[in-house]
């Protein structure tokens, strides 16, 4: 689920059309993982931490990141693959 998801997205079809449309409005974004908390077992792995950074909007507008974030690892084919990631704003 990305920070604007109304709902879960599934399979790589579905999340390429999400973040196209989420990306059109972009000029530029930063972000970074911070205070990350990392855990492999066998071939899944987890981190837990912060995004921080800010997007560039084309109208000029500066958004501030400051998320939670989730992200969850499978060991396939001898390399590490993405099948999960949530973010949700930090509360306030």
């Amino acid at each position: 689920m990305g920070p604007r998801s109304t709902s879960i997205i599934v399979r790589w079809k579905s999340q390429r059309k999400y973040w196209f449309e989420f990306n059109k409005a972009i000029a530029h974004r930063t972000v970074a993982l911070v205070d990350a908390h990392k855990l492999a077992l066998g071939n899944l792995a987890w981190e837990i931490g912060a995004e921080i950074g800010q997007t560039q909007m084309k109208d000029g507008t500066i958004r501030r990141v400051d998320w939670l974030v989730t992200n969850v690892y499978e060991k396939i084919d001898h390399r590490w693959l993405m099948v999960s990631h949530h973010v949700q704003p930090k509360p306030q």
